[in-house]
């Protein structure tokens, strides 16, 4: 799989072959979807893009702000080769 980082949403896009679609995690409120294609506009930019080999799970804050100011919210877990 594939993370793409925006300023304001992860989109993770599938790697198998399939031409499936990706699934896009808000930063702003955590909200979930699946969308057809990857932003191209040219507004947006992907700060960020790796490989992960999987989401493990998100993380609900239930009260108080991200730890450091340059987390987002949600916290998300992948799984990355080291």
């Amino acid at each position: 799989m594939r993370l793409w980082e925006f300023a304001d949403q992860y989109v993770i896009e599938p790697t198998d072959g399939n031409s499936g679609s990706s699934l896009s995690i808000s930063r702003v409120d955590g909200s979930m979807k699946l969308i057809g294609e990857l932003p191209h506009n040219s507004s947006t930019r992907a700060t960020k893009i790796q490989i992960i080999f999987g989401l493990v799970g998100m993380l609900k804050l239930f009260a108080g702000k991200p730890f450091h100011p340059s987390s987002t919210f949600p916290p998300l877990l992948f799984m990355k080769r080291s």
